[in-house]
Parts: C-alpha cells; structure tokens; sequence
C-alpha cells in the first residue's frame, strides 16, 4: 500500500465440478475457499495515524542523534512513526463458500432438483500496541485479540413441471421449499501492562481489563410456488406465491404469505412491428406484489434481560419489553 505498514495479501483457490450419471440423475458442486491477510493501521481520526503525518510541520526531524524517534514536544502532534514502528496489527479472514445439486429427472418433463450450499467465515484479530505508541505508552502496552465465526447455510428442494402444447403453449410450474439457518459467533479479550514489546500475546500481559463474547442465530423456512405461461412467446403471464417463516417473529406471528402476479408483452414479435427495423426489442410489463420485511433484531419478540454487577456480584435486568405479536 501506500502507507508504511499497511498491507494485504490473499490467496484463493476454487474447484467447480459437473457431472451427468446416467439419463435421469445429474450432479454438481463448486467450492471456493480464501485466506486473506491485513495488516491496517489507525484510522484518520487520530493524529498519531500515518495518514495524518502531512499535520506535521516539514521542518521536523523525525530521530535524534542515537536514532530514537522524536515525540512531543519537539513535535507538533504525537509522532505517527512512532504508532507505526510500535504497533501491530494482524486481521486474518479464512473464507469457504460452497454448494452442490443434484437433478433427478423424473420425467421429460417432471424434474426434482435438490440443492445445498454454505457460507463459512473465521475472522481473527490481534493487535499490540507497544509502550512507546500513543494508546500502549500509559499502560505499557496494550493488547487486544478477536475472533468471528459466521456460519450461513441455504437448502432448497424444488419439484418443476415443464412443458410446450402445440407449439403455441408454454407452461412451467414450479414448488418447493428453502431453509436458511443462520449463526455468528464473536469473543474479543483486552489486556494491558507487558514485561516487553517483544511479548505481544495476551499471554503476557500482567492485567486482562476486558473480555465478551456474544451468539446470536436465527432462521428462516419457506414455501413457494410459480406458474409461468406464454403463448407464442409472446404474451406472459407469471403467478407467485410464497409463505415465509422467520423465527425473528413471534411463535404465532413467524408466517406471512406474499403472492405477486406480472403479465407481459412482447410488441416486437408482432406483425405490424416488422416495418419498424430500427426496434429490435420492445417489451411492456405490468406486475403487482406484497413483499414482508425481515431485517429486525433476531430476539426483540422476546422480553430480554441485560447483564449488570451489582456490589461485586452478578445480576440482571429487564431491558426490553416482550412483544410476541411482532411479525412481518
């Protein structure tokens, strides 16, 4: 990059495969898995990050005569060179995202097709900040270390009819269900005061001053169904209905149905287009449909209670007010 420090560096390796068993049954899968390092530096809201090393007056020396950097008061801000020279900082992503399907053909024009696939992601971070960086010189030295798990699956089962009727008819139905559970998973540990900036693991440090951790999870389960027709390829019509669940909801509120309904035109397949060569495509398309909003917290149904310390003892509180008609 263009800053000291402050680089990344990602290898990445991805594997598709299909195959055809027999008439009736088809497979495949694609996998694509990813390791990435980042090391980053303050951001721009400190003075002590490189970036702000242009607040500096030019005339300022950065080391003295032995070498050692110089700080304030010879400076007019806290130097960045040292936050560069004396901090660390390490954010590794290891990344897999694969799925697979099979196609049973059941009939020319009967197809069961089953699907699977996943998202996983582990993130972890450690950072040190040594005694003579802006955050570490106080405390001497402060480290900080972090992880992530972040586990996405999606599974769908669909049964689709297909078929054309003298020539003119085009019909395709299809229905199914999906489930999507989802995970995330994160812990960070805080410590202070190591006996060197050679030691810069928690391990190390003479005090841990913070430490949480946090699971959250929620899922999803729908049912669906589509109709597509056309005649002539012309004249469309689609019909779509769904029924989806999300456990973010309550128990007797998790469900809500969202049909829709299009139709469409497709003028330049008309006779009286052909005079006009200059359009070479011309579609109108009208459609109305109900969508549901999901994207809530995953417990606010729930009367929930936060964590407190009262005279040195545990405790909890009330912190939100249970709502279990909560839905869509």
């Amino acid at each position: 990059g263009i800053l000291i420090n402050n680089y990344m560096n990602r290898a990445s390796v991805q594997i598709n495969l299909d195959s055809k068993l027999s008439e009736k049954f088809d497979l495949g899968i694609s996998t694509m898995m990813s390791r990435s390092l980042n090391n980053d530096v303050p951001n721009d809201n400190f003075f002590e990050s490189p970036m702000q090393i242009v607040a500096q007056s030019p005339l300022t020396p950065t080391r003295d005569t032995t070498g050692e950097l110089y700080n304030l008061p010879t400076t007019l801000y806290f130097n960045p060179l040292l936050e560069a020279e004396f901090t660390q900082s390490n954010n590794y992503t290891f990344r897999t995202i694969g799925s697979a399907y099979a196609n049973y053909h059941i009939l020319p024009e009967l197809t069961l097709r089953g699907e699977f696939g996943g998202d996983f992601t582990n993130l972890t971070s450690d950072r040190y900040s040594g005694s003579q960086s802006n955050f570490g010189q106080s405390v001497g030295g402060y480290g900080e270390a972090y992880s992530a798990r972040v586990e996405n699956y999606d599974m769908k089962l669909l049964l689709t009819y297909a078929n054309n009727f003298s020539d003119a008819h085009q019909l395709e139905v299809t229905g199914g269900f999906e489930y999507q559970p989802y995970s995330q998973f994160y812990s960070k540990v805080d410590g202070q005061g190591f006996p060197n900036d050679n030691l810069k693991t928690l391990a190390s440090a003479s005090q841990i001053v913070y430490g949480t951790s946090y699971l959250t999870e929620y899922r999803f389960l729908s049912y669906f169904a589509r109709a597509n027709y056309s005649y002539r390829e012309k004249y469309l019509f689609s019909l779509t209905g769904r029924l989806d669940g999300s456990s973010r909801f309550g128990e007797d509120e998790r469900y809500g149905f969202f049909p829709s309904a299009s139709a469409g035109w497709i003028l330049t397949r008309e006779d009286f287009m052909a005079s006009i060569p200059v359009v070479s495509f011309l579609k109108v398309r009208a459609s109305f449909g109900v969508i549901g909003n999901a994207e809530i917290g995953d417990f606010d149904y729930l009367g929930k209670y936060g964590v407190a310390s009262y005279n040195g003892n545990p405790a909890l509180y009330p912190s939100t007010i249970e709502n279990p008609d909560l839905t869509w």
